[in-house]
């Protein structure tokens, strides 16, 4: 694009032009900013060249302080409400249904987009689809402008200090990579900056994506995906108020993690018949209710879960390649991977309360010489068993 400056108090568009805005930014190495906007009367500029926006009081927030102004004709939509704020015209409120929103027209950007504040969020509406990476972090407050928005290529939600929701994402079927995280500094990932009132992560149209990771949200409780039915790949780490998690159509799942969040059940794959490996840690599930249709697993691992007192739900699993089970204190039988008939590799330590008998009948279970990778009990309890 080339490089656009405004004269001073010339209109730059009527209510019926799109325009795409770029702003030379750094963040993250990544310099360009692209903003798409439907301008409702025209935007002019003041006399240092900043556009200005007449429906706002004042002229409002100069859109260029952030650095060198760039423009170009952009694709499709209609007109937005008046000054670029509230609901835009003929689009309904945000957390309606997908399915019964208008149509909207295709619109497209093709730049790296950073929302870092309320109004930029306002310049989106209208736009369809983002072919590269969208951030949301800073000052941004709500999403409902971005209500016709569905496919962006990775999603970055991170330092946000006031967002509660993602209410205003209903329509995003499509995404790479889902990234819901903290900014960390040092390694230990003690020192980090946090999305500090983000509280309901849902995405109700959600079809497509490869990766989603969820990592050190304070204020998180609630977890959804409505409409997903494969997910390669899902972490969530850190969340120290999620309990609620729904994933109600999952039936294949790759690799997933769920470490530091004090969920009680796994209930939320109750559809699930596929999967990589499952690793939970430092939770309070008390059982392995919600895998009853899985069959097989490359690896199971529970590891510090302080209410784990038995492997019920598991009952249908008949192989495994590897099952690890560490320093569970409540763990008290193992009778649930009773349908277990092939294993590579076992390792089952400091269970305090686990009987180390029982550690035994499953290994004898399977045959420890059928288990080709190894075993490995030890440090377990001294009690009877069944």
């Amino acid at each position: 694009m080339r490089a656009y400056r405004a004269v001073p108090g010339a209109p730059l568009a009527s209510w019926a032009n799109r325009v795409t805005i770029s702003l030379v930014m750094g963040y993250r190495g990544v310099l360009v900013l692209a903003l798409a906007a439907s301008a409702c009367g025209n935007w002019t500029s003041d006399s240092a060249g900043h556009l200005r926006d007449p429906g706002v009081a004042g002229g409002g927030r100069a859109a260029g302080d952030a650095g060198a102004r760039e423009t170009e004709a952009g694709k499709g939509g209609g007109p937005s409400a008046a000054g670029g704020t509230g609901g835009a015209s003929g689009s309904p409120a945000a957390g309606a249904p997908a399915a019964d929103k208008p149509p909207c027209a295709p619109n497209t950007l093709a730049n790296y987009t950073l929302l870092d504040r309320q109004s930029a969020v306002e310049l989106l509406r209208n736009v369809t689809a983002i072919d590269n990476d969208l951030t949301i972090t800073g000052d941004v407050t709500d999403l409902s402008p971005l209500a016709c928005l569905s496919k962006v290529r990775d999603l970055y939600i991170e330092n946000t200090t006031q967002l509660k929701s993602l209410a205003g994402l209903e329509r995003l079927t499509s995404v790479r990579r889902i990234s819901i995280n903290a900014d960390c500094t040092d390694e230990g990932q003690n020192t980090c900056t946090v999305n500090q009132q983000l509280s309901n992560v849902s995405f109700e149209a959600l079809s497509e994506v490869e990766l989603i990771h969820v990592f050190k949200n304070p204020a998180l409780t609630t977890l959804s995906f409505a409409r997903l039915t494969r997910l390669p790949e899902i972490s969530m780490v850190r969340n120290p108020a999620l309990v609620r998690i729904s994933i109600p159509a999952l039936t294949q799942a790759g690799t997933v993690d769920i470490f530091d969040c004090p969920i009680e059940n796994l209930t939320f794959f109750s559809a699930l018949t596929e999967i990589g490996s499952l690793g939970v840690e430092r939770t309070k599930i008390r059982d392995l209710r919600g895998l009853e249709g899985l069959t097989g697993i490359k690896s199971l691992a529970l590891r510090n879960n302080i209410a784990l007192a038995s492997l019920a739900g598991a009952d249908s699993l008949e192989q495994a390649g590897a099952i690890y089970l560490q320093e569970n204190p409540a763990l008290v039988s193992l009778r649930g991977l009773g349908a277990l008939r092939s294993l590579e590799f076992l390792r089952i330590l400091r269970n305090a309360a686990l009987p180390t008998c029982e550690a035994h009948w499953l290994r004898d279970l399977i045959g420890a010489q059928s288990i080709t990778s190894g075993v490995d009990i030890s440090d377990n309890g001294s009690g009877a068993c069944p």
